[in-house]
């Protein structure tokens, strides 16, 4: 699809309104020839007793997307893994986002317990999108990354990686379960439409709280239009210093 690649960020426009993308911010990690994956940054989710699911290590090599080479298009079915969290659950903080069920009983118990640690303390876990898929830690980190873009912004889903990050107070990251998809021809008509705003995304963006990522970005798209529309070159972040 053209002018959209990974690590671009999606930038929801004031037409979105009642939904879950309302506002939203989008952090593009996958594109081919059919189909566009992305996670949702800005939509922390509330957390309870229950299960979770964590990505265990693969001796193999790992993709850039661990388990999410299933179609972007299918709907979440009884088939998902019991462990993830479902896009319907009750008493949502958001419309439209689940809450999220943790528990130290499953295999991967360090770092379930790591992780309701860090919820307990405070640390959001976030809603990517209604697609299953696995917790994914977005981050600036590439020695605990899977996956690393041009922008500095990296992904991690296995479990030794997650573990370190959850153990370390240096390193920023954000933790992510389920995603969006769309395929290229349904992406490129939303753009079209004036859906998303696509700028680039910058290593900054991690540095933002769920409350001021939108207004931090549709001000930094604005700026990027506006630098398109007169043919000069853009700065992010320039328009957030005026």
């Amino acid at each position: 699809m053209q002018n959209v690649q990974a690590g671009d960020l999606l930038v929801s426009s004031t037409l979105v309104d009642g939904t879950v993308l309302n506002q939203a911010v989008c952090l593009l990690v996958h594109e081919d020839v059919d189909h566009v994956i992305g996670l949702m940054l800005n939509r922390p989710m509330q957390a309870v007793a229950g299960n979770l699911s964590v990505q265990p290590n693969s001796s193999a090599e790992t993709p850039k997307l661990p388990r999410w080479g299933r179609d972007p298009s299918a709907e979440t079915d009884e088939s998902s893994d019991p462990g993830e969290p479902q896009p319907d659950s009750p008493q949502t903080p958001v419309a439209g986002v689940p809450m999220v069920v943790v528990s130290g009983d499953q295999k991967d118990k360090l770092a379930q317990q790591l992780i309701a640690g860090k919820l307990s303390n405070g640390t959001p876990l976030h809603f990517g999108g209604p697609l299953s898929g696995p917790i994914v830690a977005v981050h600036a980190s590439p020695e605990f990354a899977e996956a690393e873009m041009e922008s500095g912004i990296c992904l991690a889903a296995q479990r030794d990686n997650i573990e370190s990050l959850l153990k370390s107070d240096e390193h920023p990251f954000r933790l992510v379960v389920g995603h969006l998809g769309w395929t290229a021809e349904q992406l490129e008509n939303e753009i079209s439409e004036g859906v998303w705003h696509r700028i680039p995304a910058t290593s900054d963006l991690l540095d933002s709280d769920d409350a001021s990522m939108w207004p931090r970005m549709i001000h930094r798209a604005t700026a990027n239009s506006v630098a398109r529309w007169l043919d000069t070159t853009d700065v992010p972040g320039a328009a957030e210093l005026n």
